[in-house]
């Protein structure tokens, strides 16, 4: 324990036990990070850098970053003792080069009142059953069906009593386990061994050759009084295609009714332990900092921190595995946390009713969403958002490891999903970009590669969205789209269709003629190994007939100095530029321009936006609902043409598709848009397209 009095001047003059009562001060500024990390022989100030430390970030280096001042404020927290808060803001101005936006550091200095360790070496296994007794007493449906579903899986499980698979029925009361492989040789199901690993002790037999992680969540749930446990590398045959595809687009029901899911948050690969079943595999609670007759601890991470620093949270798999749980008990390395819709709870802390977790994003798929296309979509959107910026070691499961969240949102919302596209709103749908550069998966090698179509985010790696200020509103102007296809086809596994598109509240005008199906059927043979191929007939132009370059705003008549908001978007983005030279169009997710001389390059008109006028007035009352960084009005419409020789008219954005086409068949490379006047004086005519 940190007994030192020892104070620095600025530390000396404040009085700590008043940020402990509801009348204390707000705000003290305490100095800037690095100067504060130097005073080595301050109690206070060491005390302020590991509470902060306890957030720290990536790009954090001594003697350099952070550089940012820190304040000493206060939280009340109702009827629980208040707390002490530690913060400084970020912004692009003071955050690394590459690195921009605005966030806020905050950590949270408490009160103790006895030097005993809150949390132990080994798990307080009596606090998790109640944890989960109260769950299942108070919470209702919600987080406890009232049995399974009519279309509940009969699962493998793993019975850790008798060591061995066991075919469970519908009703059974599993764990389910949530974690990241890695690059672990680890020990698998698979045909050859199936039928032996069914027989009692079977598994006591091949126990040295499972990774640490699964031993210790065989034991966590023994320990538990539980009996059944599912594991994806024991409970799916890996070698058998059928058995992978019966269950991989069911992981909505697998995860969904589960007991529990047990989530390795601290484990970067399954040879790490899961901390707290064993003594030794994580730290007990830090001892306190002794500040006159107080007793001070920083307090631990919140959930939404530890998720937001592990592994876990950076791979692709394991994104739905988490959504998709109704009740996760969440494994780092200091301590458990248990979260369901109606409660959230530490080992170290008060348990919190509401569910409510700060700093991280509450499961959309268990909000009540209404009927709205614009709301669901939302929530369609922030699943992809979050999903898009993981890793995947192997490009062919880009959409198998989402494909779980697709059927939720099916059962939720009623949608029909084409490839990983809703069809409802596919004409919005397809409006997605990358946000900076987005690099095509993987073609090669068989087996590995992916088979998304180009047409599909899930092709792309990337953080992919779709631009909330051009696609849906700006200042409060809402966007309202008009169609430029008459009719969508589909050709896959399942044979050639039409998608059936709604207009409800986006604006979509959609004619309802359709293509002929035979001819589109003849394409299909052109290109029998595509997954999906999607056939349509727009306007189009060859894209030769612009300049695509990187953005020019130096050449621009606005006064200086842009915005940063302004500078920042030109990243991942290239200017599409007239015949005079004039810049009249923007593609996104897109920074080079290098083709080939074997391929054709066409623009294809998707859609028509109209937004009523956008004025500076409006972005000065807009400015408290804006984030920190965000254009002028001159700006946002310079962003995709000259001001001085484009205008702002009726349906003046046409959105387009960059698409490279190699005989009849057409790849997307990039979406943007492009201004009406600048399309109208080419001559552009109707094609077929034929994306895959």
């Amino acid at each position: 324990m940190d007994v030192s009095d020892d104070l620095c001047d600025t530390c000396r003059a404040v009085d700590v036990a008043k940020y402990l009562s509801h009348n204390g001060p707000i705000s003290t500024p305490m100095g800037y990070f690095q100067e504060i990390l130097k005073n080595e022989h301050c109690t206070l100030c060491k005390l302020i850098i590991k509470t902060l430390s306890v957030h720290a970030k990536s790009y954090w280096r001594p003697g350099k970053y952070p550089s940012e001042m820190c304040y000493l404020g206060r939280l009340n927290r109702g009827p629980f003792p208040a707390e002490i808060e530690v913060w400084f803001h970020a912004t692009s101005k003071t955050l690394p080069d590459g690195i921009w936006g605005h966030s806020t550091v905050l950590g949270r200095i408490k009160r103790v009142d006895s030097v005993e360790p809150r949390v132990f070496e080994r798990l307080n296994y009596s606090l998790i059953r109640s944890w989960m007794h109260d769950c299942a007493a108070q919470h209702g449906p919600k987080c406890n069906p009232p049995g399974p579903s009519r279309d509940s899986l009969p699962l493998l499980l793993l019975d850790v009593k008798r060591m061995r698979l066991f075919k469970g029925a519908r009703h059974c009361r599993y764990l389910a386990l949530s974690y990241v492989w890695g690059q672990v040789k680890q020990f698998q199901t698979v045909k050859s061994n199936f039928q032996q690993l069914q027989q009692d002790g079977a598994l006591l037999r091949v126990r040295d050759q499972l990774p640490r992680l699964i031993n210790d969540s065989i034991a966590f749930v023994a320990d538990l009084g539980e009996t059944y446990l599912w594991v994806d590398a024991l409970c799916i045959v890996q070698d058998d295609p059928e058995d992978k595809k019966h269950y991989v687009p069911r992981m909505d029901r697998i995860y969904g009714e589960a007991l529990i899911t047990i989530v390795a948050l601290s484990a970067h690969d399954a040879n790490c332990a899961l901390p707290g079943v064993v003594a030794g595999s994580r730290t007990p609670s830090p001892s306190p900092t002794k500040l006159g007759t107080l007793l001070l601890v920083p307090e631990p991470r919140s959930l939404g921190a530890a998720i937001e620093s592990s592994t876990w949270r950076s791979r692709g798999w394991t994104f739905q595995e988490g959504m998709l749980s109704k009740k996760r008990l969440y494994f780092s390395d200091c301590q458990v946390y248990w979260h369901c819709s109606g409660s959230y709870c530490l080992e170290d802390g008060e348990a919190h009713t509401g569910g409510q977790l700060s700093n991280w994003n509450i499961q959309p798929l268990g909000r009540d969403v209404s009927n709205d296309p614009r709301t669901r979509f939302n929530v369609y959107e922030s699943l992809v958002k979050q999903y898009s910026r993981r890793t995947l070691t192997y490009a062919s499961d880009s959409l198998n490891a989402f494909v779980g969240i697709l059927s939720a949102i099916e059962d939720s919302f009623g949608w029909r999903f084409v490839s990983a596209l809703p069809e409802n709103l596919f004409d919005f749908a397809l409006l997605w970009s990358p946000m900076w550069q987005g690099r095509l998966r993987p073609r090669e090698p068989l087996g590995s590669a992916c088979n998304s179509p180009t047409w599909c985010w899930t092709a792309w790696e990337d953080n992919i969205y779709w631009d909330p200020w051009r696609l849906d509103s700006y200042v409060g102007k809402r966007v309202r789209l008009k169609s430029k296809v008459k009719d969508f086809i589909i050709i896959d596994r399942l044979g050639v269709r039409k998608i059936v598109r709604e207009n409800p509240s986006l604006g979509e005008d959609l004619p309802s003629s359709l293509p002929d199906l035979s001819e589109a059927s003849q394409l299909a043979e052109l290109n029998e190994n595509s997954n999906c191929a999607l056939v349509f007939e727009a306007p189009g132009l060859r894209a030769d007939m612009y300049t695509i370059s990187s953005p020019r705003p130096e050449l621009s008549t606005l006064p200086r100095p842009f915005s940063d908001s302004f500078t920042n978007t030109l990243r991942g983005q290239l200017w599409i530029y007239d015949t005079a030279g004039h810049h009249c169009g923007t593609l996104r997710g897109i920074d080079s321009w290098k083709p080939c001389s074997n391929s054709v390059y066409e623009f294809v008109l998707l859609s028509r936006g109209d937004q009523d006028k956008i004025i500076q007035a409006d972005v000065e009352i807009y400015r408290d609902h804006l984030p920190p960084e965000y254009p002028s009005a001159d700006e946002y419409y310079e962003e995709i043409f000259d001001i001085s020789i484009y205008q702002h008219s009726s349906f003046w954005a046409l959105n387009i598709m960059l698409v490279e086409r190699k005989g009849d068949l057409s790849q997307r490379l990039a979406v943007g848009q492009l201004h009406v006047d600048a399309w109208d004086s080419t001559s552009q005519k109707t094609k077929r397209f034929f994306l895959v």
